[in-house]
Formats: C-alpha cells, structure tokens, sequence
C-alpha cells in the first residue's frame, strides 16, 4: 500500500516531461544494451497531441470521402502516422561510440529508419506510450 501522507499531485504531472523528453538506451534482439540512446517526447507532449489532433481530423475526413474503402486507407495511413509521430517525437540520438548516421532533426529519414530497423522503432514507441517513464518518480530519476 502507498503511502499517502507523502503523496503530492506533482506525482501524476505528465505533462512536463513529456514535453522535455526522456532518454532510453535501445537493446538489440538479445536484450543487451548497444549504447544507442534515443530521446523521446511522450504521449502528453504538445507535439504528440497536436500530431494526434492532425491525423485524426485527417481520418475523418477522408473516411466521409472514401466510403467503402475507408478501411483500407485507414489502416495504411495509420501505420505512416505511427512512423511519422514517432519520428517528431524523437528529439536527440547518440550513441556512445560511433557517429549516428543523419541529423535527428531530418524526420523523413527517421521515419525510414525506424521502419529499416523495427526493434529499435518499437522500443521507442514503447517508451513514448509509457507514462510511468515522464513522471516525477519516474524509474530514470
């Protein structure tokens, strides 16, 4: 049980880091560190909410216009949503020893990159949906 005399509202704040971002160090297929480090904005950044907001007005509307093939077009353009957020969300990458092959800040190739390599792309994702990682007693503190 928790104890609640030392609770404080500051706890369940999100917001924050998400917007600052947090680093997670990717794993290969063995679960062995590689020394690749990814910094992630979260889900409750502005950027992912207003990436969110975009794509979901998008959806609709072309949901109203494609009728019958609004299935197919959803799921196609959802899979290049999820590449291109998660692209915009990332916010730095180093490695410990080698030179990162581009400038983080070219998306589109982040976007290819994360669709190249689909175990780093999913530990971002990962990272980017976990709450528990932007808030104040969070397990990177």
């Amino acid at each position: 049980m928790a104890n609640t005399n030392t609770f404080s509202f500051e706890e369940l704040n999100t917001r924050d880091k998400a917007e600052a971002g947090v680093e997670i160090e990717i794993n290969n297929t063995a679960g062995d560190p590689t020394g690749m480090f990814i910094t992630i904005k979260g889900t409750d950044s502005s950027t992912f909410q207003t990436m969110q907001e975009k794509f979901q007005r998008a959806k609709l509307k072309a949901s109203a216009k494609a009728g019958r093939n609004a299935i197919d077009n959803a799921f196609d353009s959802a899979k290049q949503y999820n590449l291109q957020v998660t692209a915009e969300c990332t916010i730095a990458w180093r490695h410990a020893t080698k030179e990162m092959p581009f400038p983080v800040t070219d998306k589109e190739q982040l976007a290819e990159f994360y669709q190249k390599y689909p175990i780093v792309y999913d530990q971002v994702i990962g990272a980017m949906y976990d709450r528990s990682l932007f808030t104040q007693k969070s397990p990177t503190n």
